[in-house]
């Protein structure tokens, strides 16, 4: 477990985030209970599923959203993708340029008000009859018909406080009104980890997986953005540089290692970093001068990387991330399919 005393800032600074937590937690309770009561809901047409977490970053909502998504065009459906988008200005988001990327038959709407964007996509959009939410947990303003939360094996942080103190955006008691548990980043069941969530939850996690990479996206640093599958072998023996600004980036070095890299350069950079040109041109010089022959970038970075790549003096490899649900997929797909019927 975590740590209730670990948290997003330093710990001298302990004082003051645990008087913002307990207002925030305060605040908290106000609006869940506002919401409790139904206020302030509104309702889509179509059914809605919401895939989110009680952390701050790092369980993988992205790809468990396109699973999602995927299930529901082996069901026959048509389903959108729709996002708040950080920092997102007309429709373009990183994240949503990577749904985009790896589900290109999949409409995203992106945009704080996800109401009024769905309600724009379905009229671009008509024959959709599905609403993946990607990170709806807490946006409780849009009423949904199936709530997927996540729970990252790899950094159980149920035990922690909440927010600016400690990771957690809800107390663990919010995930009383989950409709299921998904564990993420788990290479095999945790009975510990599945007692925690029981207790909370009052059903242990309907199913567990883990993140894998299907394949790689090759940047040969000269033509703008265009890319060339390869497998993920192509890694073995390479001196790479890993450009990672997300919540956990030492998890990508390490994914990167595992498929026989060796990671030369990392530096440690700010979620959602914006990429300038001057930026990417340093990034690339020092990742030469650390012997790197090529960048490995997430897909949310590739979005924004893309225009700036060649300044880089590298090619670009970006793995296509999805997730492999190795306990409780039959039972996963089935409750997801009771919410297609809806349709």
């Amino acid at each position: 477990m975590i740590s209730r005393d670990d948290g997003p800032l330093p710990r001298w600074l302990s004082p003051l985030t645990r008087t913002a937590a307990w207002a925030y937690g305060r605040a908290i309770a106000a609006r869940n209970h506002r919401f409790d009561a139904g206020r302030s809901v509104t309702q889509l047409p179509i059914p809605v599923i919401s895939v989110g977490n009680i952390v701050a970053g790092g369980a993988g909502k992205s790809p468990v959203a396109r699973w999602v998504a995927r299930v529901a065009l082996d069901s026959g459906l048509h389903p959108m993708i729709a996002l708040r988008g950080y920092r997102s200005i007309r429709d373009v988001s990183d994240e949503a340029e990577e749904h985009r990327r790896l589900l290109p038959t999949v409409p995203v709407a992106v945009g704080a008000d996800r109401h009024a964007c769905v309600l724009r996509t379905l009229d671009a959009h008509p024959q959709c009859n599905l609403v993946v939410l990607d990170d709806g947990f807490q946006h409780r303003r849009l009423a949904r018909d199936f709530d997927l939360v996540l729970v990252n094996g790899a950094a159980d942080r149920l035990e922690s406080a909440l927010l600016p103190h400690g990771w957690l955006r809800e107390p663990p008691s919010a995930l009383r009104r989950a409709s299921a548990v998904l564990v993420t980043r788990a290479a095999h069941v945790d009975a510990a980890l599945a007692r925690a969530v029981e207790a909370v939850h009052g059903r242990p996690p309907i199913a567990w997986c883990d993140h894998v990479w299907e394949r790689l996206d090759l940047f040969d640093g000269v033509a703008h953005g265009s890319t060339t599958p390869v497998a993920c072998e192509w890694l073995n023996q390479r001196a790479i540089a890993v450009w990672a600004a997300v919540a956990d980036g030492s998890a990508i070095a390490r994914a990167c290692e595992a498929q026989g890299a060796r990671v030369v350069h990392a530096p440690k950079l700010r979620d959602h970093t914006n990429y300038t040109p001057e930026l990417v041109a340093e990034l690339g010089l020092s990742a030469r001068r650390e012997g790197a022959t090529a960048v490995l970038a997430t897909g949310k970075d590739w979005s924004t990387l893309a225009p700036h790549a060649s300044r880089a003096g590298l090619p670009f490899v970006i793995p296509a991330l999805s997730i492999r649900v190795h306990e409780g997929a039959d039972a996963l797909r089935f409750a997801l399919r009771r919410v297609f019927a809806q349709r």
